[in-house]
């Protein structure tokens, strides 16, 4: 359908430039999650990624990621470790034997938990 033969047809031009500029500080947010999104944009002070927990995270993001890699980047870093070992261990996931390595907590787990773990221990640090 031709959208000029359409009798109502207005240009995106014409809409997109009657489209008041808003930025994130300045938009009223009624949910939960946009209050949360427009205090995170418009903070001064944000947590940055420890340099191993960036690096998993860059290395878990790729579609061909092998797991050996991602074992030899979080042994790298104790406490990373320890808090995965301790996730792994939870009543939680209730896995029959006590995980005892990095690398039976990282096989059993899977790469995207991991990523989550990491994600969220980086930032409750």
């Amino acid at each position: 359908m031709n959208p000029l033969a359409c009798k109502d047809y207005i240009p995106l031009e014409l809409i997109v430039s009657h489209i008041p500029d808003k930025r994130p500080s300045t938009i009223l947010m009624s949910r939960p999650q946009d209050r949360t999104l427009q205090a995170i944009l418009t903070s001064a002070e944000l947590p940055t990624l420890p340099v191993v927990a960036a690096k998993v995270l860059e290395l878990t993001a790729q579609e061909e990621v092998s797991i050996v890699d991602i074992i030899a980047l979080v042994s790298q870093d104790i406490a990373l470790s320890s808090k995965l070992l301790k996730v792994a261990n939870s009543a939680f996931y209730n896995f029959p034997q006590q995980i005892t390595s990095v690398q039976q907590a990282v096989s059993l787990l899977g790469v995207n938990a991991v990523r989550s773990l990491v994600l969220s221990f980086s930032f409750l640090s």
